[in-house]
């Protein structure tokens, strides 16, 4: 309700008026914290980080298909609808020589991710493949299998994970243009 609303803002000024300094993961995320409160902190920039073991070399070969690789959870926000609806929009424009691999899980039942994702395993046959549910330890020889790891949320995510475990990987990244992925990119991709 309009009411808790009011309440949430009340209680995080109060908690603002002892805090010196925000540390803030993007510099989405700052100026939207500058926009939003008054007489605010001073915010610094404490940048995400992604430092991990090596990951073997891309196992690619001339002439094989290029593997294109989602990481994360399965939501609709996440993006992986747009996702399935873009592969299948390369098959129709006869751009055939693709997989689609699909790292993580569904976390909660939505039935419209579940129909989305029904179609797009019906439009696009074997070139999809559901992988399932990952550690951090299978992380960098997934990356490896990828050409190109694809984020594709709809969320403006303020520091996302993925687009710094695939730069560390040296995979390509496609990425919706806002947000923090766009932040990261423009800085490092």
């Amino acid at each position: 309700a309009a009411e808790d609303f009011r309440w949430r803002v009340m209680y995080i000024r109060l908690m603002l008026d002892v805090v010196d300094t925000i540390g803030s993961t993007s510099l989405l995320l700052a100026w939207m914290i500058e926009a939003s409160v008054e007489n605010c902190p001073a915010i610094e920039l404490v940048e995400n980080t992604y430092v991990g073991p090596e990951g073997p070399a891309a196992k690619r070969t001339a002439g094989g298909a290029l593997c294109f690789a989602y990481f994360g959870n399965l939501s609709l926000v996440k993006g992986i609808g747009d996702l399935l609806e873009a592969a299948a929009m390369l098959l129709d424009r006869g751009a055939d020589h693709f997989t689609m691999q699909v790292h993580g899980s569904q976390l909660f039942t939505d039935a419209a991710l579940d129909e989305k994702i029904a179609r797009g395993k019906a439009r696009l046959g074997d070139k999809l493949q559901f992988m399932g549910r990952y550690d951090q330890d299978d992380l960098a020889q997934r990356m490896a299998d990828a050409d190109c790891v694809v984020f594709p949320s709809l969320w403006w995510e303020n520091a996302p994970l993925v687009i710094y475990e695939a730069l560390h990987h040296g995979r390509r990244i496609i990425s919706y243009p806002h947000g923090g992925a766009a932040e990261i990119l423009n800085r490092y991709g």
